[in-house]
């Protein structure tokens, strides 16, 4: 589910400070270019990185998703999601714990979590057009 940024705003706000605080923290930059240089992310891998950092501080996706959701954007084994994981929980998460226990708690009362989507709804149905070939036969052609 994609969120709107009058969505965003409204999730934002609704942050305690604290949160807030840890979201434009100078520890919170050095913790992204740390796991940015350790790992070799190039920028734009680095900056999905934030934004999966940034919902999850927003309650819009559930921490049990926060690797799987690593993995995927980076595009990194499970192994090597796992250990950004937990670079990105000792380092930012832990100072926060308690609001974002709060965060998300109040997530799933509220629902505003990306659900999870079945399996089916992956599936692109295409349909096959049999286009026919255009046989244009050259009279100049010289036999092989």
């Amino acid at each position: 589910m994609s969120y709107t940024s009058e969505e965003l705003d409204k999730m934002y706000a609704e942050l305690p400070e604290d949160v807030k605080d840890a979201m434009s923290s100078v520890d919170t930059v050095q913790v992204m270019k740390d796991i940015k240089d350790k790992y070799n992310l190039h920028l734009d891998k680095a900056g999905d990185l934030s934004a999966e950092i940034a919902m999850l501080m927003m309650g819009a996706i559930p921490p049990q998703r926060f690797i799987t959701n690593i993995q995927s954007s980076l595009e990194v084994d499970k192994a090597t999601a796992k250990e950004i994981a937990t670079i990105v929980n000792d380092r930012i998460f832990q100072k926060i714990r308690n609001s974002l226990m709060e965060i998300h708690d109040m997530a799933e009362k509220k629902d505003i979590s990306v659900p999870q989507k079945p399996e089916q709804e992956n599936i692109i149905k295409e349909e096959t057009l049999e286009i026919p070939k255009k046989v244009v036969i050259d009279p100049y052609k010289e036999a092989i």
